[in-house]
């Protein structure tokens, strides 16, 4: 039985309308009731603390950012904590620590022209720091940077002994009541430079992910920094566990997150954690600290409330930032 060509024609109309193709007139659309309308974006600009930590000696902390494990958010939490803390005011200097010079990438352009970089401090080769810190475009920000002419003289082993290890914290020294805070991304091995960031710095902070074989790799760190304490640096502390790329409804993640606060204790695990969130990769991918690239983001107010913890002044939530 054949059927007439007229039924298939509301049927056509229907879905012009549903897909509004061009050449249909569709029905003007309803107003949704109020109650399940959408609710429009803020608009008003998030409330960024000035100062809320007053420095009366400078700088306030040296802060080494470290994990022998890659991959973990070191050089991110670096680039982001630089960009919350001057944000709030505080003026940054960043010592790039690693030959790889991504942290340099971010805030340099070009940075492997330069004539000197932290090479030169652990060459010995006399020159001031002053002359090797670099004003990036972000105000309160300045990088010490650092590339492929740092490998000749980054031991990979054997360098506990070597008196070298303190050239960085006599570089420090020099520049130290110029800044609020000296934080130095550290290399994702056991390296000379990484040794000597734990020499000069008052502070660690270790960025992880809660799973397996982040943890794994802390046993090795805490045994290094222990030597730096015992025989180097006395007043070095670590200051925290910083997680990050936590997916908040992953049960083996809250699993080691539990862990990790049952070993380490509530005060050593940061209230705050980064979630898995692309626009974290993209703002360091645009060369930008996520409080200059979308400052009205949850990410941004996650690095905000991690370095108000970082100094003390909590955020209002008690929950981690990743719940």
């Amino acid at each position: 039985m054949r059927l007439p060509k007229w039924w298939i024609r509301p049927i056509v109309a229907d879905l012009l309308r549903r897909l509004r193709w061009p050449h249909h007139k569709a029905e003007p659309a309803q107003a949704l009731p109020a109650h399940t309308a959408p609710k429009p974006r803020p608009t008003e600009a998030p409330l960024i603390p000035q100062r809320p930590v007053e420095v009366t000696i400078r700088p306030l902390k040296k802060i080494a950012i470290v994990n022998h494990k890659g991959g973990v958010g070191k050089t991110s939490t670096t680039v982001h904590l630089a960009g919350a803390l001057a944000e709030m005011g505080y003026r940054v200097l960043v010592f790039d620590c690693d030959s790889q010079g991504d942290l340099s990438a971010v805030f340099l352009r070009e940075h492997e022209s330069l004539p000197h970089t932290i090479a030169d401090i652990f060459a010995e080769s006399g020159i001031e720091t002053a002359k090797l810190i670099q004003p990036t475009a972000f105000e309160n920000i300045f990088v010490v940077p650092a590339d492929t002419r740092l490998n000749p003289a980054d031991k990979t082993h054997g360098f506990e002994n070597d008196p070298v290890v303190a050239c960085l914290a006599d570089a420090v020294s020099e520049v130290a009541t110029d800044f609020d805070f000296i934080l130095f991304d550290c290399p994702p091995r056991p390296h000379l430079s990484g040794f000597a960031a734990l020499v000069a710095a008052t502070d660690v902070i270790v960025p992880c992910q809660p799973s397996h074989f982040s943890v794994r790799s802390m046993a090795t760190l805490e045994d290094e920094i222990a030597a730096v304490k015992a025989r180097l640096n006395p007043q070095l502390a670590i200051r925290g566990y910083f997680l990050s790329m936590v997916a908040s409804r992953s049960k083996p993640q809250q699993t080691c997150r539990q862990i990790l606060t049952e070993a380490l204790g509530e005060s050593k695990v940061f209230r705050s954690a980064v979630p898995f969130m692309p626009i974290l990769d993209m703002a360091i991918n645009l060369r930008r600290p996520i409080v200059f690239h979308e400052k009205q983001s949850k990410a941004a107010q996650v690095f905000r409330d991690f370095a108000l913890e970082l100094l003390g002044v909590y955020p209002t939530c008690d929950a981690p930032a990743a719940a």
